[in-house]
């Protein structure tokens, strides 16, 4: 499975100066009962929260608001794209990748100039990936993915590339027979 999550810079903690949020498909409370004692023990509970479960539209706003971006994806899921990393990328905002890099999501990460993604299993990787992460945020030396690219991506570009292949394989006007015939040939 996917799990999201964003940093803020802007957390009380003198230790770090960035809360992790995660956002699943779980409520806060089973998140809360299922991650708290590996957060406790790792001494994060300063900067790691389980909120409530938020609406799309203030999923958004939080997003949004944030200074950087997490994404969390298992190797078990290498064949998809959560919808989220396309906002993620849209948002124009610096994005951690903990997934694998040769996976659909790490792929597409890496092509749009993120080229910060680290393997769910490397723990050194990870560390260095956070380490770097929040140096640069505290710096502005985070790469942002290529708008170019990302535009490319959307709905509409997406669609008009699908319009302009079929357009090719398939005449403006054709008729009733040229169907029947194509269909026919198959």
């Amino acid at each position: 499975a996917s799990t999201t999550a964003t940093w803020r810079r802007s957390s009380p903690s003198a230790a770090a100066r960035s809360a992790a949020s995660a956002t699943s498909a779980s409520s806060g409370t089973e998140k809360r009962s299922a991650s708290q004692p590996l957060v406790d023990r790792l001494g994060l509970s300063e900067v790691v929260s389980f909120p409530p479960s938020l609406s799309y539209r203030d999923a958004l706003k939080e997003m949004l608001e944030a200074d950087a971006l997490l994404v969390f994806q298992a190797d078990n899921c290498n064949n998809q794209i959560p919808a989220k990393v396309y906002e993620y990328l849209f948002a124009g905002k610096p994005i951690l990748g903990i997934t694998d890099p040769q996976g659909d999501t790490g792929r597409l990460l890496l092509e749009a100039g993120v080229a910060t993604v680290a393997e769910h299993e490397d723990e050194a990787a990870i560390s260095r990936l956070l380490s770097d992460g929040i140096a640069r945020l505290r710096n502005g030396g985070f790469l942002l993915a290529d708008r170019a690219r990302v535009l490319g991506l959307s709905r509409r570009a997406r669609t008009s590339e699908l319009a302009a292949a079929l357009d090719e394989i398939m005449p403006a006007n054709p008729s009733a027979a040229a169907i029947s015939a194509a269909a026919r040939t198959r």
